[in-house]
């Protein structure tokens, strides 16, 4: 599920997913409802964040992600996943 940048207002509106893998919303930003975010978090997730001056990614975000395979590009770099 690729989210792009939806912030928790939308994401309230959105069914509860399960993807194999979560495109976190924004950076790992703050602005993500978490209980949408725990409840749509699949096996796997990528958050795409360089180094930064926001805070970017979210403590309380990635703590909401507990028990899912995360991988940021500024720690993995390009994240490839096998869709085969």
């Amino acid at each position: 599920l690729l989210a792009g940048d939806i912030g928790s207002v939308p994401q309230k509106e959105l069914p509860y997913l399960r993807p194999d893998v979560l495109l976190v919303p924004h950076h790992g930003s703050g602005t993500s409802d978490l209980n949408w975010l725990r409840a749509t978090v699949g096996d796997e997730a990528v958050i795409s964040v360089g180094i930064n001056t926001y805070g970017h990614p979210s403590p309380e975000v990635v703590d909401a992600l507990v028990g899912t395979a995360v991988r940021t590009t500024r720690e993995h770099g390009d994240v490839v996943i096998d869709l085969g």
